[in-house]
């Protein structure tokens, strides 16, 4: 039968009403663990941990239905499969037969602050730091020293002995436990804690803090190396100029900080997103940098954010693709070269008025150049947001985009102007006559160069897509 998770208040301030020195310890070991115990019962799934709560209240020892109602539990609360009530008791049968029926001998063995160890570090993390903490602070013992050493690490646990104490009094291990990590090999009970001590080679999981509980009959101690968890924070705007992968176990963007992808993709991989007031992640600067006539626009690029937790203020992000720019104008045709100059009439002896020749046609004048191609728009970028938690601020989100139906593409660039044909070339002047002579025609302007054509547009970019899941 499952155990009500507040059980857990039970436990801490009543391990044993026969034994009054686990007593009082578990009244100073429940203290830090009342506001996790709420979190518990909050947000952490009782199907999961059912096995884990039964094994845990196997390790009850209380007696009377008060003992609980007066550590917190509610009158009509399940303990032991009896509804709790004013005045009334457990008898040693009534006990007897839910364990028999729910505990194995192992577990009906194993001692409070084992089976607390067990329990806290499947239902709550933080309960379970703060009752480690609680254990090495209000639980150390000459009799026994635990400690990590190397980079490895390894676990050391020596005996302190006394001068005068026989080598029987070595403390034996009754149980050892492991959290965020492996040991091996492990340290099985009945192991003795010798003068010049025994061990077992640790490896953290990634990204958690390795605790080790080693019980003995001559005291209790909880050594562990605790995991830094690694922060990431972006106080302004960075643009980019390479791909950017992220991988931490906090992200924060402070107020008005962000980045300006330039197309390029980005990757965050995080335990939670924090955010400090309203950020953004966006693809292109509002004013770009000048660019050549006829460019393509780039595309917006992919933006993937992953994370267990989001808090905090907004992030905003938007990949629209860059624009094409205008392809350039066609250049005009350069004028026609002028014509020749006429001559007029001259006298000569004996021959009368001779030479006139009048001015020649001007040439035509050079085609206009082609206006060029105008640039493509660049495509929508790829938005892609998974959070597990905290995605919804009420009713809004944290983490949007402005384009739900993805980011638009780019406009595309318009092509070039044609350019005009040259003026031709001026004819050539008339001539004049000499000594009464007579001259001659001036020569015609010469016809206009024939026009460019105009550059083609360019194409818009596609649109993008956006996936948001919280």
């Amino acid at each position: 039968m499952k155990p009500p998770l507040i059980l857990l208040v039970v436990a801490l301030l009543l391990h044993a009403a026969t034994d009054s020195q686990a007593q009082n310890r578990s009244n100073v070991c429940s203290e830090p663990l009342r506001e996790a115990l709420i979190t518990i019962r909050q947000s952490v799934s009782s199907d999961r941990l059912r096995d884990v709560e039964t094994r845990w209240q196997c390790s009850f020892q209380f007696s009377t239905h008060d003992q609980a109602i007066a550590a917190g539990l509610d009158v009509g609360a399940v303990v032991y499969g009896v509804p709790l009530n004013v005045g009334g008791k457990f008898s040693k049968n009534q006990i007897d037969a839910w364990k028999n029926e729910n505990c194995s001998n192992s577990a009906k063995s194993t001692s409070f602050d084992a089976a607390t160890f067990s329990y806290l570090r499947e239902a709550s993390p933080k309960a379970f730091a703060a009752f480690s903490q609680c254990i090495r602070d209000t639980r150390s013992t000459k009799a026994v020293e635990c400690e990590f050493t190397g980079s490895s690490p390894a676990l050391v646990a020596k005996w302190r002995r006394n001068d005068g104490e026989s080598p029987s009094a070595a403390p034996r291990v009754r149980h050892f436990s492991v959290a965020g990590g492996v040991c091996s090999p492990n340290i099985v009970a009945g192991t003795q804690v010798l003068e010049g001590g025994i061990g077992t080679q640790c490896t953290p999981n990634p990204r958690q803090t390795l605790a080790v509980l080693l019980e003995t009959n001559r005291g209790t101690c909880v050594p562990e190396i605790s995991y830094q968890p690694s922060v990431r924070k972006f106080d302004s705007i960075q643009v980019l100029t390479a791909p950017m992968t992220i991988e931490a176990d906090v992200v924060e963007f402070s107020d008005r900080s962000g980045l300006i992808t330039n197309g390029f993709n980005v990757t965050i991989t995080a335990g939670e997103l924090r955010l400090s007031g309203d950020s953004s992640i966006v693809s292109f600067p509002q004013n770009p940098p000048e660019r050549l006539p006829g460019t393509a626009g780039r595309s917006g690029g992919t933006v993937l954010i992953q994370a267990n937790s989001v808090t905090g203020g907004r992030l905003v992000i938007n990949l629209p693709g860059e624009s094409g720019v205008a392809g350039s104008n066609g250049a005009s045709g350069e004028r026609g070269a002028a014509g020749q100059a006429g001559a007029g009439n001259r006298p000569v002896w004996l021959q009368g008025c001779v030479g006139a020749r009048d001015g020649t046609n001007g040439e035509r004048g050079g085609n206009g150049g082609n206006g060029g191609n105008g640039g493509n728009g660049g495509n929508g970028g790829s938005v892609i947001v998974s959070i597990a938690n905290g995605l919804m601020n009420g009713l809004s989100a944290r983490v949007y985009t402005d384009h739900p139906t993805g980011a638009p593409g780019g406009a595309a660039g318009k092509g070039g102007a044609a350019g005009p044909g040259g003026p031709g070339g001026a004819g050539g002047t008339q001539g004049f006559g000499d000594g009464g002579c007579g001259g001659s025609a001036a020569g015609s302007a010469g016809p206009k160069g024939t026009d460019g054509k105009p550059g083609t547009d360019g194409k818009s970019g596609t649109r993008g897509s956006t996936q948001i899941r919280g």
